[in-house]
């Protein structure tokens, strides 16, 4: 039906926009946060985690290169990350590097607090995709076609934004013509 598609339009342009401003705000790639984020849903988490993660990810790494004796650079060090690594990686890069050493291997009671120090609280929410096989559940998502291309995505992205922009142009005209229709309506029936 119509409605159906406008509907899932509307979806497809928020979403393209979410992930190019997700882009933006990690310097990620729109494909490692689409087939990332997809592998995390499979796995009981979201999108959303995967971006926050890689914000505290940011911030970690740069805690580490600083200072070489902080809990961080301890936790890289613990999962085989060296300053090399953590200087010259790209995030998403930096990111699978830490999914494949808790997948590999248990770091029992400490687990949690290693991966929160890296990642913050979503750390948490994706231990369950590192451990699930996130290599495999990524590339499943690009067979799949999951992840949109940049240029679709930018499309979409300058639509939404074309359409905010409308939206916001007619609230004005479209605010008086209700005031005007509310008062005519008053005086008709209080006549």
């Amino acid at each position: 039906s119509v409605a159906a598609l406008t509907a899932y339009t509307r979806s497809l342009i928020e979403y393209a926009s979410k992930v190019k401003d997700a882009e933006k705000r990690t310097g990620a790639s729109t494909e490692a946060l689409q087939t990332l984020g997809h592998a995390a849903k499979l796995t009981g988490s979201d999108f959303d985690a995967v971006v926050r993660s890689f914000k505290d990810l940011s911030k970690a790494r740069q805690e580490a290169l600083d200072q070489p004796g902080s809990k961080a650079a301890q936790v890289f060090r613990a999962l085989g990350i060296d300053a090399k690594a953590l200087k010259d990686a790209k995030l998403e890069d930096l990111f699978r590097a830490i999914g494949r050493a808790f997948g590999a291997q248990d770091f029992g009671a400490s687990e949690l607090a290693m991966v929160t120090e890296l990642l913050g609280r979503a750390g948490a929410e994706l231990l369950p995709l590192f451990k699930e096989g996130m290599d495999e559940l990524e590339q499943k998502a690009r067979d799949a076609g999951i992840a949109l291309r940049d240029p679709v995505l930018k499309t979409l992205e300058e639509i939404g934004d074309q359409l905010d922009t409308l939206k916001a142009q007619l609230r004005g005209p479209f605010a008086e013509a209700l005031v005007e229709t509310l008062r005519l309506s008053n005086q008709l029936t209080s006549s």
